[in-house]
């Protein structure tokens, strides 16, 4: 297995670079000859399989980590029971996976097996951005912010539900800047809190429903260009800039995928401890496996990326080793 190589500095950053191959992919689903994928957003890394969420086709797959093989799909298209219409998000869950499907503004509980739990309606028919499940079969959601809230935590089965305290509250910030994205954190294979990352601004937090908030900033500060409203985006100089992709959790260490910035070209990974989220290095995969990332996530020895080769879906696996 290849190693990291010789650190670098790139002002603040502690860069360590890791080499990426193609021949050394374990496996790779999709693709242009594949009818598997349309257009998939997010995907949940479980234990033992990797679940891809996908908006398009509509379909939600459950892959084997260790192989890529299909372990079970569900693409039944249509507002009914355990049918699908935006499957956009997947989160970890004690007694499964959960879905969130913005279609029918639902909340979509599986066991591993690929057996429909729950169906629970979101709170208000918000459109969900970010899923988080917790030890206690609870759920928190992600939404467009409203008012001083951006997401709230839900009771599956159930009408119970709550707002949530901003977890990266400022007053600066426009509603598109005050977007998160959540990840479960999970230690020794408990949920434990959230983490949430700003997408177009900075921040990253730890917290939970019952929890105070633990805050952290990115290592590399910018500035957000002017936001405009996206009907009047003529090219790509006009989007907002990308402070991070998401983000994964593995044992001690949250792994920010990091938007393109001068102090760190490609793909990046900034490295923040779990528990004060001070950063601590970041690994830049430099070469190429034709595939552009969309998104990854980091578990024992390995990460599974989400991207595009050609235009067209991929999931992979990949050897990874954190520092």
């Amino acid at each position: 297995m290849h190693q990291l190589t010789v650190h670098a500095q790139a002002g603040e950053r502690r860069i360590a670079v890791l080499p990426m191959e193609a021949s050394r992919v374990e496996w790779l689903v999709g693709g242009e000859e594949s009818e598997l994928f349309s257009n998939p957003g997010r995907f949940a890394l479980l234990d033992s399989l990797v679940v891809v969420a996908d908006a398009r086709e509509p379909a939600i797959t459950a892959l084997d980590v260790r192989t890529g093989r299909v372990v079970w799909r569900q693409a039944r298209e249509g507002s009914g029971p355990g049918e699908l219409r935006q499957p956009s998000f997947a989160a970890w869950h004690p007694r499964g996976v959960v879905i969130a499907d913005n279609g029918t503004r639902r909340l979509l509980l599986y066991s591993t097996a690929g057996a429909l739990l729950e169906e629970t309606p979101v709170p208000g028919g918000l459109f969900v951005v970010g899923v988080c499940g917790l030890a206690d079969g609870r759920v928190v959601i992600a939404h467009p912010p409203a008012g001083e809230f951006v997401s709230m935590v839900v009771e599956l089965g159930s009408t119970r539900s709550r707002p949530l305290p901003d977890p990266l509250p400022t007053a600066r910030l426009s509603l598109t800047e005050r977007h998160v994205e959540l990840t479960t954190v999970r230690t020794g294979g408990e949920a434990t809190g959230c983490i949430a990352v700003r997408t177009v601004s900075d921040g990253v937090a730890y917290f939970g429903p019952d929890q105070p908030a633990i805050t952290g900033s990115y290592i590399e500060r910018r500035v957000q260009r002017k936001l405009i409203p996206p009907m009047q985006i003529r090219d790509t100089s006009q989007l907002p800039i990308q402070f991070a992709a998401g983000a994964s959790v593995w044992r001690d260490r949250v792994v920010v995928q990091s938007g393109r910035s001068p102090g760190c070209r490609g793909v990046c990974l900034d490295l923040y401890d779990l528990r004060t989220l001070r950063y601590r290095q970041t690994i830049q995969l430099r070469g190429s496996l034709g595939v552009q990332v969309r998104s990854l996530a980091v578990g024992d020895g390995f990460m599974i990326v989400l991207g595009t080769r050609n235009g067209f879906p991929v999931v992979l696996r990949y050897p990874l080793q954190l520092p």
